[in-house]
């Protein structure tokens, strides 16, 4: 497991050797939380982001949006929260869950929660 931020993305996806290989077995998973104000208000995917979702299937979420990754760890899994905030450029921006995941214990694998 890889956490890490401040990249202006939220990602969440899984670590292979040797890129993704056609039945190849991950090795870790990484998050990777935006950052929380800089950058402007983002957007839920740009296009070019989601050209690169599309060709890496190793990656399985992306967001351009500010926010926070909210984590919880449970001897069964791994729950990863990224939560979002609409705008940040002006008061009063609504925070909401813009996706939810989780690895299971044991595995390297990126699921939805």
């Amino acid at each position: 497991m890889v956490l890490t931020g401040d990249e202006h993305q939220n990602y969440a996806g899984e670590l292979h050797l040797n890129g993704h290989e056609p039945g190849a077995r991950a090795i870790a998973t990484e998050f990777v939380a935006t950052s929380i104000t800089s950058g402007g208000d983002g957007a839920d995917q740009s296009p070019r982001m989601a050209q690169i979702q599309a060709a890496n299937p190793q990656l399985k979420f992306n967001n351009s949006q500010r926010g926070y990754l909210l984590c919880e760890v449970t001897p069964e899994r791994f729950e990863a929260a990224f939560r979002v905030i609409d705008k940040v450029s002006a008061p009063g921006g609504t925070v909401s869950t813009r996706a939810k995941l989780a690895v299971p214990a044991g595995e390297a694998v990126v699921v939805p929660a």
